[in-house]
């Protein structure tokens, strides 16, 4: 009776283990300045994209071997993806055989595992890595369908440098030799501001 009270609480705690998943970090990768990161809620190719969208970025594109060894040492198994195989922003939905990046990156480079892409059953349109360590799928490419739920990888460009100028703001009226505070917000790494005053609306 003991023996089967343990055996249930066990396959209790692997039942509830199966769902559990663990995000990756966001990682910069210094060669492109670009940030990826690894979220393993299964979802499907569509609403991947649509996630990574959702977040200001998009679903990884990786255009070279030094971008994939990156991003699969650093992202798909640091720490160990939960599903066999993450997805890519590459799809050949529109014209089989011709895959394009979500992004419109001119597609030059591929990683593709033996016999892939394949195509199976003939709906097989959209770019995922595999996650396992196992030699002949180190780091390589697959095609699946949309039915399957996967991780999702999502990246964001070069973060942009900007200047918000909050104080003023428009409308107010300065007379000299008032003391007055400009603010501003930054977004980036901002290292020096010029600021410049016209008093003839911007001829000099």
């Amino acid at each position: 009776m003991r023996q089967k009270y343990v055996l249930s609480i066990i396959l209790v705690i692997n039942i509830c283990c199966m769902f559990v998943y663990g995000d990756s970090d966001k990682i910069k990768n210094p060669a492109n300045g670009h940030w990826y990161q690894r979220f393993d809620t299964p979802m499907s190719w569509h609403q991947a994209k649509a996630y990574c969208e959702s977040l200001g970025g998009h679903l990884a594109t990786i255009t070279s071997a030094e971008e994939n060894n990156f991003v699969y040492l650093n992202v798909v198994v640091n720490p160990l993806s939960q599903v066999l195989e993450c997805w890519l922003g590459a799809t050949d939905e529109e014209y089989e055989s011709i895959w394009k990046w979500v992004t419109g990156e001119t597609w030059n480079y591929t990683n593709w595992g033996y016999g892939e892409p394949n195509s199976w059953q003939g709906n097989e349109d959209y770019l995922t890595i595999f996650t396992t360590v196992e030699s002949q799928r180190f780091s390589k490419w697959n095609d699946r369908g949309n039915n399957y739920n996967y991780s999702t990888i999502c990246e964001w460009e070069a973060e942009k440098q900007t200047i918000t100028v909050t104080s003023p703001n428009g409308g107010e009226r300065w007379t000299v030799n008032d003391n007055h505070s400009i603010k501003w917000t930054t977004k980036g790494s901002v290292r020096n501001v010029k600021i410049e005053y016209t008093t003839d609306n911007g001829a000099t």
